[in-house]
């Protein structure tokens, strides 16, 4: 039997893992697979999370890791998934699963297994593992040991070039865009540089020198 536990993995949990390794014990083909919203930004591209959960599951034989940019009802109808596995850790998840349930049955035809957190990773989210980023606490409690050091280092990428992002940001603009206003304001065109204006008003001091 083929099992799909879709998610936007973002990063991955210890939660995630355990969810996974459940399905492993109990199905003989287990897809985690990392889903792109392109209405959404996530925190990490999609190829970093599929790595995590790479790094996460490699003792387990029977789970591919793979991603997905279209609906999990369609991808579940072209892979020839039997069953979809999701996991909730409260009323609230639960209740949103049942719908998301509900509307891929409908959709795709198969059934989705709901299973309840292991009580040692109800308050494990990946939300949590961003918030321990960004206040620089440990996230060892809260990810796959084997994933910790790639989910570090891809973080300190990530917030180096919002770091730069924001260095080139000045009056609501881009670096850019004040570039080309100044260039605007001095009647240069997008070809010209500042050099430019320097050689104009060299000429201009030689013709009043000449006059």
């Amino acid at each position: 039997m083929k099992v799909l536990i879709p998610g936007s993995y973002d990063p991955c949990t210890r939660g995630h893992l355990d969810l996974i390794e459940r399905a492993a014990a109990r199905y003989e083909e287990v897809i985690a697979a990392v889903f792109i919203n392109p209405e959404k930004s996530g925190l990490f591209p999609y190829r970093e999370r599929v790595n995590f959960l790479r790094l996460a599951t490699a003792h387990l034989p029977n789970v591919t890791v793979t991603f997905s940019d279209g609906m999990v009802a369609d991808y579940v109808r072209e892979n020839a998934i039997d069953q979809i596995v999701k996991g909730y850790r409260d009323e609230r998840d639960l209740q949103y699963e049942k719908t998301m349930a509900d509307y891929n049955l409908a959709h795709s035809g198969v059934g989705t297994e709901l299973l309840p957190a292991a009580p040692a990773y109800v308050s494990v989210s990946s939300t949590a593992v961003r918030e321990a980023l960004a206040s620089g606490r440990g996230i060892e409690t809260l990810v796959p040991l084997e994933a910790a050091p790639a989910i570090r280092a891809a973080y300190e990428k990530v917030r180096k070039s919002s770091k730069m992002d924001k260095v080139t940001k000045i009056d609501g603009g881009t670096l850019k865009e004040r570039i080309q206003e100044m260039k605007d304001f001095f009647g240069l065109d997008e070809k010209q540089s500042f050099q430019d204006l320097d050689v104009d008003n060299e000429k201009s001091c030689e013709k009043d020198r000449e006059s």
